[in-house]
Protein backbone atom coordinates (compact mmCIF):
# COMPACT_ATOMS: atom_id res chain seq x y z
CA UNK A 1 0.00 0.00 0.00
CA UNK A 2 1.26 3.43 -0.82
CA UNK A 3 1.74 5.79 1.78
CA UNK A 4 2.01 9.93 0.83
CA UNK A 5 4.63 11.82 3.02
CA UNK A 6 4.66 15.61 3.51
CA UNK A 7 8.38 15.37 5.23
CA UNK A 8 10.43 18.27 3.13
CA UNK A 9 14.67 17.91 4.29
CA UNK A 10 15.94 21.27 4.89
CA UNK A 11 19.66 20.23 5.70
CA UNK A 12 22.13 21.04 2.76
CA UNK A 13 23.97 18.28 4.11
CA UNK A 14 24.25 14.93 5.37
CA UNK A 15 27.01 13.38 7.46
CA UNK A 16 27.38 9.12 7.89
CA UNK A 17 29.30 8.77 10.67
CA UNK A 18 29.27 4.60 8.86
CA UNK A 19 31.55 4.14 6.09
CA UNK A 20 29.39 3.43 3.04
CA UNK A 21 30.79 1.12 1.06
CA UNK A 22 29.13 0.33 -2.71
CA UNK A 23 29.21 -3.11 -4.61
CA UNK A 24 28.20 -1.47 -7.78
CA UNK A 25 28.11 2.26 -9.13
CA UNK A 26 26.95 3.49 -12.35
CA UNK A 27 27.86 6.73 -13.20
CA UNK A 28 25.39 9.37 -14.19
CA UNK A 29 25.07 11.74 -16.78
CA UNK A 30 27.67 15.11 -16.70
CA UNK A 31 26.69 16.94 -13.48
CA UNK A 32 24.46 13.99 -12.14
CA UNK A 33 25.16 11.78 -9.08
CA UNK A 34 25.82 8.64 -9.79
CA UNK A 35 22.22 6.83 -11.78
CA UNK A 36 22.72 3.45 -9.70
CA UNK A 37 24.57 2.42 -6.12
CA UNK A 38 24.17 -1.24 -4.70
CA UNK A 39 25.59 -1.32 -1.05
CA UNK A 40 27.43 -4.50 0.18
CA UNK A 41 27.46 -5.75 3.61
CA UNK A 42 27.68 -2.62 5.27
CA UNK A 43 25.39 -0.47 3.83
CA UNK A 44 23.95 2.08 5.64
CA UNK A 45 20.89 1.76 8.10
CA UNK A 46 18.08 3.33 6.26
CA UNK A 47 16.51 6.43 7.77
CA UNK A 48 13.48 7.96 5.83
CA UNK A 49 14.57 11.79 6.34
CA UNK A 50 18.22 11.26 4.93
CA UNK A 51 19.15 10.09 1.42
CA UNK A 52 22.54 7.87 1.61
CA UNK A 53 24.79 9.49 -1.61
CA UNK A 54 28.19 8.31 -2.63
CA UNK A 55 30.19 10.08 -5.79
CA UNK A 56 31.33 7.45 -8.50
CA UNK A 57 34.75 7.08 -7.06
CA UNK A 58 32.50 5.22 -3.70
CA UNK A 59 32.78 8.37 -1.45
CA UNK A 60 30.19 9.42 0.67
CA UNK A 61 28.79 13.03 -0.85
CA UNK A 62 26.56 15.58 -0.01
CA UNK A 63 22.87 16.19 -0.92
CA UNK A 64 20.52 18.56 -1.85
CA UNK A 65 17.20 19.08 -0.08
CA UNK A 66 14.46 16.05 -1.28
CA UNK A 67 10.98 15.71 -1.05
CA UNK A 68 9.73 12.00 0.22
CA UNK A 69 6.89 11.57 -2.52
CA UNK A 70 5.91 8.07 -1.68
CA UNK A 71 6.72 4.66 -0.47
CA UNK A 72 5.54 0.96 -0.50
CA UNK A 73 6.19 -2.13 0.33
CA UNK A 74 6.44 -5.54 -1.92
CA UNK A 75 5.15 -8.90 -1.92
CA UNK A 76 8.65 -10.13 -0.80
CA UNK A 77 8.87 -7.53 1.75
CA UNK A 78 11.46 -4.76 0.54
CA UNK A 79 10.28 -0.73 1.19
CA UNK A 80 10.68 1.22 -1.50
CA UNK A 81 10.65 5.27 -0.70
CA UNK A 82 10.76 7.75 -3.87
CA UNK A 83 12.28 11.34 -2.99
CA UNK A 84 11.82 14.29 -5.21
CA UNK A 85 15.13 16.73 -5.66
CA UNK A 86 14.31 20.19 -4.73
CA UNK A 87 16.69 23.17 -4.40
CA UNK A 88 15.76 26.66 -3.51
CA UNK A 89 12.57 24.97 -2.33
CA UNK A 90 11.45 24.44 -5.50
CA UNK A 91 10.42 20.83 -7.08
CA UNK A 92 12.65 19.51 -10.12
CA UNK A 93 10.52 18.24 -12.10
CA UNK A 94 11.48 14.44 -12.94
CA UNK A 95 14.94 14.18 -10.63
CA UNK A 96 13.67 11.53 -8.11
CA UNK A 97 15.70 8.90 -6.50
CA UNK A 98 14.27 5.36 -5.51
CA UNK A 99 15.22 4.36 -2.41
CA UNK A 100 15.17 0.16 -1.75
CA UNK A 101 15.13 -1.31 1.72
CA UNK A 102 15.50 -4.53 3.39
CA UNK A 103 15.62 -5.28 7.08
CA UNK A 104 15.97 -1.61 7.87
CA UNK A 105 19.18 -1.33 5.43
CA UNK A 106 19.24 0.07 2.19
CA UNK A 107 19.97 -2.07 -0.68
CA UNK A 108 20.08 0.36 -3.59
CA UNK A 109 19.20 3.02 -5.37
CA UNK A 110 18.62 4.19 -8.12
CA UNK A 111 17.49 7.47 -10.31
CA UNK A 112 18.62 10.86 -11.42
CA UNK A 113 20.08 13.34 -8.77
CA UNK A 114 21.62 16.76 -9.68
CA UNK A 115 25.04 17.49 -8.54
CA UNK A 116 26.32 20.34 -10.08
CA UNK A 117 23.79 23.22 -10.16
CA UNK A 118 24.23 26.11 -12.42
CA UNK A 119 25.37 29.32 -10.89
CA UNK A 120 22.85 31.69 -12.63
CA UNK A 121 19.66 29.52 -11.46
CA UNK A 122 16.39 32.10 -11.35
CA UNK A 123 14.26 31.36 -8.14
CA UNK A 124 11.62 33.92 -8.57
CA UNK A 125 9.33 34.10 -11.62
CA UNK A 126 9.57 37.60 -13.33
CA UNK A 127 6.35 36.54 -15.32
CA UNK A 128 2.97 36.82 -13.88
CA UNK A 129 1.44 32.94 -13.52
CA UNK A 130 -1.94 34.12 -15.27
CA UNK A 131 0.59 35.83 -18.00
CA UNK A 132 1.77 31.90 -18.24
CA UNK A 133 -1.24 30.12 -18.39
CA UNK A 134 -2.30 32.63 -21.61
CA UNK A 135 0.85 31.24 -22.68
CA UNK A 136 -0.01 28.06 -22.27
CA UNK A 137 -3.29 28.17 -23.39
CA UNK A 138 -2.51 29.86 -26.52
CA UNK A 139 -0.08 26.70 -28.35
CA UNK A 140 -2.63 23.98 -26.64
CA UNK A 141 -5.50 26.16 -28.59
CA UNK A 142 -8.38 24.01 -27.94
CA UNK A 143 -11.98 25.29 -28.73
CA UNK A 144 -13.43 23.92 -25.14
CA UNK A 145 -11.45 23.43 -21.96
CA UNK A 146 -13.25 21.84 -18.93
CA UNK A 147 -13.35 24.61 -16.71
CA UNK A 148 -15.69 26.60 -18.98
CA UNK A 149 -18.41 23.94 -18.81
CA UNK A 150 -20.92 23.40 -15.90
CA UNK A 151 -21.43 20.28 -15.63
CA UNK A 152 -17.66 19.26 -15.46
CA UNK A 153 -17.28 21.87 -13.08
CA UNK A 154 -19.76 20.58 -10.23
CA UNK A 155 -18.39 16.54 -11.22
CA UNK A 156 -15.53 17.81 -9.80
CA UNK A 157 -16.72 19.18 -6.87
CA UNK A 158 -19.03 16.23 -6.46
CA UNK A 159 -16.07 14.12 -7.23
CA UNK A 160 -13.66 15.60 -4.68
CA UNK A 161 -16.13 16.59 -1.90
CA UNK A 162 -14.64 20.03 -2.37
CA UNK A 163 -17.15 23.06 -3.14
CA UNK A 164 -13.72 24.79 -4.32
CA UNK A 165 -12.48 22.23 -6.79
CA UNK A 166 -11.72 23.36 -10.76
CA UNK A 167 -10.36 22.08 -13.60
CA UNK A 168 -9.03 25.65 -13.88
CA UNK A 169 -5.65 25.26 -13.79
CA UNK A 170 -3.41 26.69 -11.27
CA UNK A 171 0.73 27.20 -11.58
CA UNK A 172 3.26 25.52 -9.35
CA UNK A 173 6.65 26.56 -9.67
CA UNK A 174 9.31 23.69 -10.66
CA UNK A 175 13.05 23.93 -12.42
CA UNK A 176 12.94 21.63 -15.29
CA UNK A 177 15.11 20.86 -17.96
CA UNK A 178 12.96 18.74 -20.37
CA UNK A 179 11.02 15.27 -20.50
CA UNK A 180 13.80 12.98 -21.97
CA UNK A 181 16.49 13.66 -18.94
CA UNK A 182 17.24 15.65 -16.07
CA UNK A 183 20.27 18.34 -17.32
CA UNK A 184 21.27 20.62 -15.07
CA UNK A 185 22.82 23.42 -17.58
CA UNK A 186 19.77 22.82 -19.03
CA UNK A 187 17.83 23.95 -15.56
CA UNK A 188 14.88 26.52 -16.25
CA UNK A 189 12.26 27.97 -13.62
CA UNK A 190 9.00 27.26 -14.85
CA UNK A 191 5.26 27.27 -14.19
CA UNK A 192 3.87 23.99 -14.29
CA UNK A 193 -0.19 24.01 -15.70
CA UNK A 194 -2.42 20.72 -16.14
CA UNK A 195 -4.78 21.69 -18.62
CA UNK A 196 -7.75 19.64 -19.40
CA UNK A 197 -9.17 20.25 -22.64
CA UNK A 198 -12.46 18.81 -23.25
CA UNK A 199 -12.96 19.75 -27.42
CA UNK A 200 -10.36 18.40 -28.94
CA UNK A 201 -9.78 15.92 -26.10
CA UNK A 202 -6.55 16.27 -24.35
CA UNK A 203 -4.96 16.57 -20.89
CA UNK A 204 -1.33 17.90 -20.65
CA UNK A 205 1.37 18.78 -18.22
CA UNK A 206 2.69 22.54 -20.27
CA UNK A 207 5.68 24.08 -18.46
CA UNK A 208 5.81 27.73 -19.22
CA UNK A 209 9.53 29.47 -18.73
CA UNK A 210 8.85 31.57 -15.58
CA UNK A 211 11.50 34.58 -16.93
CA UNK A 212 10.11 34.83 -20.59
CA UNK A 213 7.11 33.18 -20.99
CA UNK A 214 8.74 30.49 -23.66
CA UNK A 215 7.14 27.00 -23.69
CA UNK A 216 9.46 24.92 -22.35
CA UNK A 217 8.06 21.19 -22.65
CA UNK A 218 4.63 19.16 -22.65
CA UNK A 219 3.43 15.87 -20.99
CA UNK A 220 0.93 13.98 -22.58
CA UNK A 221 -1.37 12.98 -19.34
CA UNK A 222 -4.15 10.88 -21.62
CA UNK A 223 -3.00 8.26 -24.03
CA UNK A 224 -5.25 6.89 -26.95
CA UNK A 225 -5.11 3.18 -28.12
CA UNK A 226 -6.03 1.84 -31.55
CA UNK A 227 -9.52 0.40 -31.95
CA UNK A 228 -11.89 -1.61 -34.39
CA UNK A 229 -14.66 0.38 -35.79
CA UNK A 230 -17.52 -0.03 -38.39
CA UNK A 231 -18.14 3.11 -41.34
CA UNK A 232 -20.84 3.13 -43.44
CA UNK A 233 -18.94 4.90 -45.94
CA UNK A 234 -19.87 7.61 -48.80
CA UNK A 235 -18.77 5.51 -51.96
CA UNK A 236 -17.04 1.81 -50.66
CA UNK A 237 -20.09 0.78 -48.52
CA UNK A 238 -19.64 -0.26 -44.94
CA UNK A 239 -16.49 -1.35 -44.08
CA UNK A 240 -14.08 -1.93 -41.45
CA UNK A 241 -11.82 0.93 -40.51
CA UNK A 242 -9.07 1.35 -37.51
CA UNK A 243 -9.21 4.63 -35.02
CA UNK A 244 -8.27 5.24 -31.63
CA UNK A 245 -9.93 5.78 -28.24
CA UNK A 246 -9.02 8.88 -26.54
CA UNK A 247 -10.93 7.18 -22.80
CA UNK A 248 -14.08 9.33 -24.26
CA UNK A 249 -14.62 9.39 -27.84
CA UNK A 250 -13.31 7.63 -30.60
CA UNK A 251 -11.15 9.62 -33.39
CA UNK A 252 -10.27 8.66 -37.33
CA UNK A 253 -6.62 8.10 -36.27
CA UNK A 254 -4.42 5.01 -35.85
CA UNK A 255 -0.42 4.18 -35.18
CA UNK A 256 -0.38 0.82 -36.60
CA UNK A 257 0.43 1.72 -40.12
CA UNK A 258 3.65 3.23 -41.00
CA UNK A 259 3.71 6.48 -38.87
CA UNK A 260 0.23 6.45 -38.40
CA UNK A 261 -3.00 8.07 -40.93
CA UNK A 262 -4.32 10.81 -38.87
CA UNK A 263 -7.86 12.05 -40.91
CA UNK A 264 -8.54 15.57 -39.94
CA UNK A 265 -11.56 17.93 -40.77
CA UNK A 266 -9.99 21.02 -41.86
CA UNK A 267 -13.51 22.87 -42.01
CA UNK A 268 -12.81 25.66 -44.14
CA UNK A 269 -9.74 26.78 -46.17
CA UNK A 270 -6.27 25.30 -45.82
CA UNK A 271 -5.10 26.30 -42.61
CA UNK A 272 -3.91 22.89 -40.88
CA UNK A 273 -3.67 24.89 -37.64
CA UNK A 274 -7.36 25.03 -37.85
CA UNK A 275 -8.02 21.30 -38.29
CA UNK A 276 -10.36 19.10 -35.50
CA UNK A 277 -10.78 15.71 -35.25
CA UNK A 278 -13.48 13.62 -36.19
CA UNK A 279 -15.56 11.74 -33.75
CA UNK A 280 -17.69 8.98 -33.01
CA UNK A 281 -19.26 8.36 -29.52
CA UNK A 282 -19.55 4.28 -30.24
CA UNK A 283 -16.66 3.38 -33.18
CA UNK A 284 -19.88 2.87 -35.22
CA UNK A 285 -19.45 5.57 -37.99
CA UNK A 286 -23.12 5.77 -39.66
CA UNK A 287 -23.12 9.70 -39.61
CA UNK A 288 -24.87 11.27 -42.51
CA UNK A 289 -24.34 14.89 -41.22
CA UNK A 290 -23.10 18.08 -41.96
CA UNK A 291 -19.27 17.20 -40.96
CA UNK A 292 -19.30 15.15 -43.57
CA UNK A 293 -18.06 11.94 -41.56
CA UNK A 294 -19.41 9.55 -44.39
CA UNK A 295 -16.83 11.30 -46.57
CA UNK A 296 -13.90 11.32 -44.12
CA UNK A 297 -14.53 7.15 -43.25
CA UNK A 298 -14.06 6.97 -47.02
CA UNK A 299 -11.05 8.74 -47.09
CA UNK A 300 -9.28 7.43 -43.47
CA UNK A 301 -10.22 3.54 -45.37
CA UNK A 302 -9.01 4.08 -48.70
CA UNK A 303 -6.05 5.35 -47.08
CA UNK A 304 -5.63 2.13 -44.92
CA UNK A 305 -6.24 0.23 -48.06
CA UNK A 306 -3.86 2.25 -50.29
CA UNK A 307 -1.16 1.90 -47.30
CA UNK A 308 -1.78 -2.18 -46.96
CA UNK A 309 -1.67 -2.62 -50.67
CA UNK A 310 2.16 -0.80 -51.24
CA UNK A 311 3.12 -2.62 -48.07
CA UNK A 312 2.03 -6.38 -49.16
CA UNK A 313 3.75 -5.60 -52.59
CA UNK A 314 6.60 -4.28 -51.01
CA UNK A 315 7.31 -7.44 -49.34
CA UNK A 316 6.39 -10.06 -52.07
CA UNK A 317 9.04 -7.90 -54.52
CA UNK A 318 11.40 -8.72 -51.48
CA UNK A 319 10.57 -12.24 -51.59
CA UNK A 320 11.09 -12.39 -55.18
CA UNK A 321 14.58 -10.34 -55.47
CA UNK A 322 15.53 -12.78 -52.85
CA UNK A 323 14.91 -16.06 -54.57
CA UNK A 324 16.65 -14.87 -57.28
CA UNK A 325 19.49 -14.20 -55.61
Amino acid sequence: MKKLFTLTLTSALLFFSLALKAQQIQKGNPGMWPAFIKYDKSAPAFNKSNIAILDAAGKQATVTSAIVKNSETDAKGMAHYRYQQSVNGIAIENADMVVHVVNGKISSQNGKWIKDFPANLQSRASLAEGNALNKALENIGAQTYKWQIPAEETFIKREQNNAAATFYPKGKLVYYSGERDVTPAALRLAYKFDIYAQQPLSRQLVFVDAINGKILGKRELIHETNATGTAQTAFSGTQTITTDYTGATYRLRETGRGNGINTYNLQTGTNYGAAVDFTDADNNWNNVNVAKDEYATDAHWATEKTYDYFFRNTIATALIMQAWH
